[in-house]
């Protein structure tokens, strides 16, 4: 009724409303799952009881450091997870004070694997250099990775209608099924322009740009293992997945650009940190320029 006082929205409703925002902002249902299993524990915790500094806390020096299944004190990376969802949903609540209170541990973060320009090039040389249009297409899917930087997840979605090579767009569906377009240099639009010449001649209800032996779309896990078989094939030994591409691109594009918020941008990543696991580059390369000196 208008003019009525609006009542305080409980924690609980919060949260509900929290997870109907994410949900609007396209993230993924992963995503909205994981803040809603992160952020419920504390409002059972909080009991509707005003949200302060002490009560924030009083939960992460108790509650948020024990795992419920096992009882065993969490990492971290785990603790630092669960921080994070809390400052989401404080954010959303606009309590940026109490956000600003919420701080993170720390962490010696694993360098991401990738590969080195000679193993990139071994690699490409291995595909290329072999017949058939299983060929094709695998060099087709790698290239994209290596040039492009996206995720296997993004890559299987691809339709034909996706990739403009007068617009030199490539049109792809990110995480939380965002559309954006990424740019495809001219070695990228040389593939896939040969690839496309056959693709367009195949007989296929699919209108996935890459498809299996069944003519049905590809799945990241023919990915994985066609990407297998031909480091297998190059006497590549060290351990790279689908994603070491998009490292690998990571790792080139800051190489060359010297540039890490370039590298944020190409990798669609929302804050600088994330981007900031390459950082050992500029490092390795700041003491090769200093023993020069």
């Amino acid at each position: 009724m208008k003019g009525t006082p609006k009542k305080r929205e409980s924690c609980n409703g919060a949260l509900s409303s929290f997870k109907s925002k994410l949900i609007a902002d396209g993230k993924s249902p992963h995503t909205v799952s994981s803040y809603s299993r992160d952020v419920k524990p504390f409002i059972i915790f909080a009991d509707d009881e005003p949200i302060t500094e002490n009560l924030l806390n009083e939960y992460f020096s108790t509650v948020a450091l024990k795992n419920e299944k096992n009882g065993r004190n969490r990492d971290t990376a785990s603790v630092n997870k669960i921080k994070s969802s809390l400052k989401a949903y404080l954010k959303y609540l606009r309590k940026p004070k109490l956000c600003e209170v919420i701080k993170l541990k720390s962490t010696q973060r694993k360098e991401p694997a990738f590969l080195t320009d000679i193993e990139r090039l071994k690699l490409l040389k291995s595909i290329r250099t072999t017949k058939g249009n299983l060929a094709l297409r695998d060099n087709a899917f790698i290239s994209t990775m290596l040039l492009a930087g996206i995720r296997v997840d993004a890559l299987v979605k691809l339709d034909i209608q996706n990739v403009n090579l007068d617009e030199k767009k490539l049109t792809i569906r990110t995480k939380g099924d965002k559309i954006i377009k990424v740019f495809m240099n001219s070695k990228l639009r040389s593939v896939l322009k040969r690839y496309l010449r056959y693709r367009i001649k195949l007989s296929s209800d699919s209108e996935a740009l890459f498809l299996s032996n069944r003519m049905s779309r590809i799945t990241s896990r023919q990915v994985s293992f066609r990407l297998k078989y031909w480091l297998d094939k190059a006497g590549i030994e060290k351990v790279i997945s689908p994603h070491s591409l998009r490292h690998t691109f990571a790792t080139q594009l800051l190489q060359k650009t010297q540039n890490l918020r370039i590298v944020q941008k190409a990798l669609g990543h929302e804050y600088l940190e994330t981007t900031q696991i390459y950082t050992h580059i500029l490092d390795d390369e700041m003491e090769d320029a200093l023993d020069l000196l």
